[in-house]
């Protein structure tokens, strides 16, 4: 199981621990040490701004994105890019070398309605490392 910060659309956070969760028609489906659905949990869609692994694969391997969250919070994911298209969360994705398909990052969700900036952390720089292989 992991331990997730899950923070609201209002500024709270708090941290929630599970198996792992899905967005299917507006809801969130928490999953237990079980790997399934849990009918013990119950976390509110509509007041959830973003959800994101306290501990992060690839955390001492890839420089994060700084979410910036229109409730004045911040989330950082490690990630090497990122889609706004596909709504109501932004993907994120991992290269694990430069020739590869990207894979989505899972477990991850952030409203894209309550989005205002993403940008590296360090900041916008050429030699950025653009996959796991890059060294």
């Amino acid at each position: 199981m992991d331990t997730f910060n899950i923070i609201l659309k209002k500024g709270q956070r708090f941290q929630l621990t599970f198996d792992r969760f899905e967005c299917k028609d507006g809801e969130f489906i928490l999953y237990d040490d079980n790997h399934y659905p849990s009918e013990e949990a119950y976390l509110s869609f509509d007041a959830v701004s973003a959800i994101v692994p306290t501990n992060q694969r690839h955390s001492d391997k890839i420089e994060p994105f700084r979410v910036y969250l229109t409730n004045d919070e911040h989330v950082d994911v490690y990630a090497h890019s990122f889609d706004r298209s596909q709504s109501p969360s932004i993907k994120f994705y991992v290269r694990v070398a430069d020739n590869r398909p990207s894979q989505e990052l899972k477990n991850i969700y952030v409203a894209a309605s309550e989005v205002k900036a993403i940008t590296p952390l360090e900041g916008l720089r050429f030699e950025r490392k653009r996959s796991l292989k890059d060294d």
